[in-house]
């Protein structure tokens, strides 16, 4: 039982990176920017807000 909880789990999390890769190739396709440099300027963001 517990086994097949970590599976649903588990595919729960995957849907999840799928719409949010989704999401985000809406997002760099609406920033006229290719998906590469939109993660990069996340990552860079983020990098810049836990320095503070």
């Amino acid at each position: 039982m517990e086994h097949e909880e970590l599976i649903t789990y588990e595919d729960q999390l995957e849907q999840l990176r799928v719409e949010r890769l989704e999401a985000l190739m809406e997002l760099a396709v609406a920033l006229d920017m290719d998906l590469l440099t939109l993660n990069r300027q996340f990552v860079l963001e983020s990098q810049l807000f836990h320095a503070v």
